[in-house]
């Protein structure tokens, strides 16, 4: 059975105005998504629990939620500071690189000729100024990388 790939394209700032982007992620080999998704787990699991401790319905709404979008999850909004800070406490300068290097590691960029192995230079050169298009890119990987593994989060029943 061959990996998944898909392609997103975003619309990333540049010096003529706005100019569109196709970028390619591959699925990680299984080993490496296994830890992968386990460092994700340390991550996120403890940042976001008291914040999903304060939803209506726990992790049953936030699952339905994936499929019909976040906006819908009715979580306590004096949570969110908490989560965010638990978030960044979690996170050390080795932690963002490694993560980010791994999850752009089988991701490719097309420069309007070929696809093109996007590493971390092409990264910082390509989203500079726009980090809410590269957090789409990172998201969207690690869609691709666990789709099959959280059904929910692709919209496709479990």
């Amino acid at each position: 059975m061959a990996a998944l790939t898909e392609t997103l394209t975003l619309e990333l700032r540049a010096e003529e105005g706005k100019k569109s982007f196709a970028f390619s992620v591959t699925q990680l080999p299984p080993i490496r998504a296994y830890k992968l998704a386990a460092r994700l787990a340390r991550l996120f699991g403890p940042a976001i629990g008291p914040l999903l401790g304060s939803s209506k319905g726990g992790l049953t709404a936030l699952a339905g939620s994936l499929k019909g979008g976040l906006g819908k999850l009715d979580l306590d909004p004096s949570k969110i500071g908490e989560t965010v800070r638990a978030l960044f406490l979690s996170l050390d300068d080795t932690e963002i690189d490694g993560l980010v290097r791994e999850l752009l590691s089988t991701c490719t960029c097309n420069n309007g000729m070929a696809f093109l192995p996007m590493g971390v230079p092409e990264f910082n050169t390509l989203f500079a100024g726009d980090l809410s298009a590269s957090l789409k890119l990172l998201a969207f990987a690690a869609k691709v990388n666990f789709a099959d593994f959280f059904p929910v989060s692709a919209g496709r029943p479990g």
